[in-house]
Parts: structure tokens; C-alpha cells; sequence
């Protein structure tokens, strides 16, 4: 009874979260990218780096060696961290995975802005950078993160 009480504890948790990310959190992040970043960004436009928002996110070009490359910006804190976020709550993980996952990605968060803000001074090398980080890196460290306190937990339960 105690265990089952618990897994509808949980269950209820990500229910609850999953609805706080829809309704409250994806919009601050948005609210974040269009009143933070983007009038920062937008008064440094030049004939070789332009920024037009999409409402959800950034769409950055810049012509590097006569060629124009594109990069898609959206702060960190997206789909992966949710799923990482509610793994983490199915597992009952420890307080100390909690504060890794939530640390890196407001490390990764004022990471993103610091370069994006050398960037729009003409290093367009940063753009890559970002776009890197947005894509591959806050991912992948998400998940990965959340795969090595699933590892923890079987590893201390012994299964």
C-alpha cells in the first residue's frame, strides 16, 4: 500500500509538472527570448548579421566568407529537461541530481547569452557555438543525466 502510494505520488508530481512546463514555463521562456535576447540582439543588426523572431525562438544569420549560415536560438530548459526532469521524479532520485540538472542548464543558459553577446560584436564564430550548444550539448547532457541517476539508483536498489 506504501509503495503504491508512492508511485501515485510521483505519478501525480509529473502530471503536475508536465502541466506547469505547458502553461507557465514554455511561455516564460519565450517571454525570455523575446524580451531579454532579442532587443539586444536587434540593435546590432548589420549588412552581415540579421535576427528575425519567430515568436518561439531566433532565427540568426550572418554571411561568413560571402556565404549566409542560419542558427535557431531557444534558451535552454526545453523538451529534454522536461523528460530528464520527470525521469528523475519516476526514479525518485536524490535532491543532488535535481540541483546537476537545473544547475547545468542555467550554466548553460548564461553561457548561450555571453556568447551570443560577443557574437552580435562580429564574432560570428559564437553563432556556431550556440547553435551547438542549443542542439546537441544541453541535450545530450540532459539525458545522459538523467541515464546515469537511473544507472545510480539500479546500481544502490542492487537490480
Amino acid at each position: 500500500m506504501k509503495q503504491s502510494l508512492s508511485y501515485l505520488l510521483r505519478f501525480t508530481l509529473c502530471v503536475l509538472i508536465f502541466l506547469i512546463y505547458l502553461l507557465a514555463w514554455r511561455p516564460v521562456r519565450h517571454a525570455i527570448t523575446q524580451k531579454m535576447v532579442y532587443p539586444v540582439l536587434a540593435k546590432t543588426q548589420s549588412d552581415q548579421f540579421s535576427i528575425v523572431s519567430d515568436g518561439t525562438a531566433l532565427r540568426i544569420t550572418f554571411s561568413a566568407d560571402s556565404s549566409p549560415q542560419t542558427y535557431q536560438y531557444s534558451p535552454q530548459g526545453g523538451f529534454f529537461f522536461l523528460i530528464a526532469l520527470l525521469t528523475l521524479i519516476c526514479i525518485a532520485a536524490k535532491k543532488r541530481w535535481y540541483f546537476v540538472l537545473i544547475g547545468f542548464h542555467a550554466c548553460a543558459i548564461l553561457l548561450t547569452y555571453g556568447i551570443m553577446m560577443l557574437s552580435k560584436d562580429g564574432w560570428h564564430t559564437g553563432f556556431i557555438l550556440v547553435d551547438f550548444t542549443v542542439t546537441y550539448l544541453g541535450p545530450s547532457i540532459s539525458l545522459a543525466l538523467a541515464a546515469w541517476a537511473v544507472a545510480k539508483k539500479r546500481e544502490r536498489s542492487g537490480k
